[in-house]
């Protein structure tokens, strides 16, 4: 099983929207996991007979990791979920590696860019202004394997285009991207 140290926490989504969270401390850590009430705060929200996913997300390398929970039972309003024990077969190791999504885009000032990695490898990633000049290094170096999120606060910076390149091994995505202030 995952060691508990105390600098992991469960994080639930329904329909991409990060419904809640938890420590996790072991197998009797309950996950909330909240529905939307008709108003717009809750709005993507877990409807009745959806079913949550789950991620662990690692306070100290500031990763998440999918996870693969069996039989989670579709969304109830005052419903209970519990983890159970984790074990390494409930941890979701990607097959490719992807620069999955950038989302939101346009943004304004943050953007989360999601990407998988197969194996643990070096990995850059750099934006680049409309002129091509690099403005920021968002990661430079070696990279566990699993799914990850970074995501890029360009407060200081100003409306326009970039780039984001992402490199790893000897493959190379780019991504156009928007701030709009």
């Amino acid at each position: 099983s995952i060691q508990v140290t105390g600098d992991q926490w469960i994080v639930s989504y329904c329909n991409e929207s990060v419904v809640g969270s938890r420590q996790w401390l072991g197998k009797t850590t309950d996950i909330p996991v909240m529905g939307d009430d008709g108003d717009s705060y809750s709005e993507g929200y877990c409807h009745p007979g959806d079913i949550p996913m789950f991620k662990l997300y690692d306070l100290n390398s500031g990763q998440y990791t999918d996870l693969f929970i069996q039989d989670v039972p579709g969304w109830g309003s005052n419903q209970i979920y519990t983890m159970g024990e984790l074990s390494a077969s409930d941890v979701v190791i990607p097959e490719i590696f992807e620069l999955s999504s950038v989302y939101p885009n346009p943004f304004n000032p943050l953007t989360n860019i999601e990407f998988n990695i197969p194996i643990e490898m070096e990995l850059s990633m750099v934006v680049y202004d409309i002129a091509g000049k690099e403005i920021d290094m968002l990661h430079n170096g070696l990279i566990a394997s699993g799914y990850h999120s970074i995501t890029w606060n360009a407060d200081r910076f100003s409306s326009g285009v970039y780039f984001l390149k992402v490199s790893a091994g000897d493959e190379v995505h780019t991504r156009k991207l928007m701030l709009v202030k």
